[in-house]
């Protein structure tokens, strides 16, 4: 993680919370349906990725997943959004592991030194 993501409420939650976890990888099988609705009820797929960071607070799970794209601010909310099916996975994939929610999902652009919350 740079410098510069510490500054920010975001890295500051990450460097206090009680479970702070980098370069997680997973792999289980999750309902087909899930992630592509014209999927024959009771087929599976096997999700596999490495989040980036996700930590513990007090209400669940935050996920973090650090970009180095060359965005502009004004594009930041569509490019944002580009990515959000790979966020939505790995939410269900750690509310799954971990048996608790994700209540947070975001994207930390390097750099912009900001992040953006789907």
């Amino acid at each position: 993680m740079g410098v510069g993501f510490f500054a920010p409420s975001l890295g500051r939650a990450a460097a206090a919370a009680p479970d702070l976890r980098r370069e997680f990888k997973f792999s289980l099988f999750a309902p087909a349906e899930r992630f592509f609705p014209q999927a024959p009820a009771g087929e599976q797929v096997m999700l596999q990725g490495v989040v980036d960071c996700c930590f513990t607070g007090p209400e669940g799970l935050t996920v973090v997943d650090f970009k180095t794209d060359h965005v502009r601010p004004s594009e930041l909310q569509a490019h944002s959004e580009g990515y959000r099916g790979q966020l939505e996975g790995y939410a269900w994939a750690l509310e799954q592991i971990f048996g608790r929610p994700v209540v947070r999902k975001v994207l930390w652009y390097f750099r912009l030194g900001r992040g953006w919350e789907l």
